[in-house]
């Protein structure tokens, strides 16, 4: 006060610090970055919810055929679906909507005071819509009365032990009536298109070789990992505008508020694989004849270990799901090298040479789902 005082009497003010521009400098970068993780967040959820998230919709009438209004509807997940739980009312024409709903299996619940409650199983799938009818008697007895899915796509979802495949999603594509492996075209072919003209998505997320227009073998991820594989040929929404002929979309798999754990370990041997095809030489053991030679077979061993945990970490609010699954190829190949003559006839082995290959693939996988309201479902990858 004194300070202040006396600066007054003397005619004086006193000076206010000026920040810095080194200072200022920092303050605006800091923010900036701030703002681009916050908007980048934000789009990232956005762009993950269009691709992955399916609906559900539906209307509650009762035996004359009459809606009921303000009748509360909930869905809770089922069996392994991601946690998403939620609860609605209808509106004055009996109708409800649950939007944005994770792939999976629910049971939706119709609860009135004066009727009785109904209940039903529906399958929730990625960019699809589920339409249900309830209809509903009066009384207080719980017990399905009658509820029919009206409109559900026919998908099949992913179950390794159901289908001969490999161990990654790609194996399961040749499954769809539509898709044709066809290596020389770019893999696959959807619809008669080659495979640079297609489009691949992981939970939202293009994977699209950006050069060649086809799936880059670290994408091809493990069974494990995948809930659901989705593949369009056809009336694909807006945002699958880039594909040419047709849409993979792979849903991962997410945690509910159960606790989950499994391990195992496959194995592929060489030696019990088949033999390859022999191919034609041009020079045979004699003047003017041919022969067929017979490459030999591979050996070595394929090993696919996984590990997978899934569970809350904050129950009805928080899940997780974690996987390690890596794929080892472990390839040998014997090879015989001929000695060169002008007679073929002639020829010996000079040496026989052991390759050996080792690759690698590492898919770690950690997902969370959160549910932050009652109206509300975010889900971060």
């Amino acid at each position: 006060m004194e300070f202040k005082l006396r600066h007054l009497v003397e005619g004086k003010t006193p000076k206010a610090k000026i920040p810095a521009a080194k200072d200022m400098l920092i303050n605006f970068k800091i923010r900036s970055r701030l703002l681009f993780v916050a908007l980048t967040a934000f789009f990232s959820v956005n762009a993950f919810a269009q691709g992955t998230m399916g609906n559900v919709d539906g209307i509650v009438l009762d035996l004359n055929g009459a809606p009921i209004p303000g009748t509360s509807v909930s869905i809770a997940e089922k069996n392994y679906t991601t946690g998403f739980k939620k609860t609605v009312a209808t509106d004055e024409k009996g109708y409800f909507i649950f939007a944005g709903v994770p792939p999976g299996t629910y049971q939706i619940t119709v609860r009135s005071t004066y009727f009785r409650t109904a209940t039903r199983d529906v399958e929730v799938s990625a960019d699809q819509t589920v339409s249900v009818k309830f209809l509903v008697d009066a009384g207080s007895t719980d017990g399905v009365v009658s509820a029919t899915v009206i409109d559900q796509s026919v998908l099949v979802r992913v179950k390794q032990e159901e289908f001969p495949s490999r161990t990654t999603f790609g194996s399961l594509l040749k499954i769809s009536p539509f898709v044709r492996p066809e290596p020389l075209a770019g893999g696959f072919q959807i619809n008669g298109a080659s495979g640079s003209e297609n489009t691949f998505f992981i939970d939202g997320q293009e994977v699209t070789n950006f050069r060649t227009g086809q799936l880059n073998f670290n994408n091809d991820i493990p069974l494990e990992l995948v809930e659901e594989v989705q593949v369009k040929a056809t009336g694909f929404e807006a945002e699958y505008g880039g594909a040419l002929g047709g849409v993979v979309s792979v849903t991962t798999k997410g945690g509910n508020d159960q606790w989950r754990g499994s391990f195992g370990v496959s194995f592929a041997f060489g030696n019990l694989q088949g033999r390859p095809h022999p191919f034609l030489n041009r020079y045979g053991t004699g003047a003017g004849q041919f022969e067929y030679f017979q490459p030999s077979k591979d050996g070595g061993t394929d090993l696919f270990p996984t590990a997978a945990v899934s569970g809350p970490m904050i129950k009805k609010k928080l899940w997780f799901f974690s996987s390690y699954s890596p794929q080892i190829y472990r390839t040998t190949r014997t090879i015989d090298y001929f000695s060169t003559g002008a007679n073929p006839g002639n020829r010996t082995i000079s040496e026989t040479v052991n390759y050996k290959t080792d690759v690698r693939t590492e898919a770690a996988f950690l997902r969370l789902d959160a549910q932050r309201q009652v109206d509300g479902h975010l889900v971060a990858v």
